[in-house]
């Protein structure tokens, strides 16, 4: 093979691979974590996504609203013993964004459940990801 067929190839197993996947379903695309949207509410879980591929995504009930709430990937959330039940009442904060089909969604920061007193964090002090950490042998993050 050239190597231009070797980069080609390259670059379209970065993109399948590291593509994010998305809050209401598989295919929907998540953008990255923008802190001037940052929002915090509280609600309650009314589902707990978890799909083969990508992030648990849980649905939240707030006032009036539903959000889809994406928080990390399936792997981390088994390998930090991390639980969410329907009907705990949560405390979100998170960076706001709309979907495809133009509901509100949130890629969460923290998530504090009120019946156990326990706050989740999912990324670090400048938003990336906790799980980037364990998936690159604890390298440095890249913003």
């Amino acid at each position: 093979m050239t190597r231009f067929k070797h980069i080609i190839l390259a670059l379209a197993a970065a993109f399948v691979f590291c593509s994010p996947a998305g809050a209401a379903e598989e295919n929907d695309a998540v953008p990255g974590y923008d802190e001037n949207t940052e929002v915090t509410l509280s609600g309650i879980i009314t589902d707990v996504g978890i799909y083969r591929r990508g992030p648990v995504v849980l649905t939240v009930k707030a006032d009036a609203k539903t959000y889809q709430v994406v928080t990390a990937p399936r792997w981390y959330i088994a390998q930090e013993g991390i639980s969410f039940t329907t009907g705990e009442k949560i405390e979100i904060t998170g960076s706001k964004y709309y979907t495809k089909d133009g509901s509100l969604s949130l890629i969460a920061n923290t998530i504090t459940i009120a019946g156990r007193m326990t706050t989740i964090s999912f990324r670090d002090g400048a938003c990336n990801p906790l799980w980037m950490k364990h998936r690159h042998g604890g390298g440095r993050f890249s913003r």
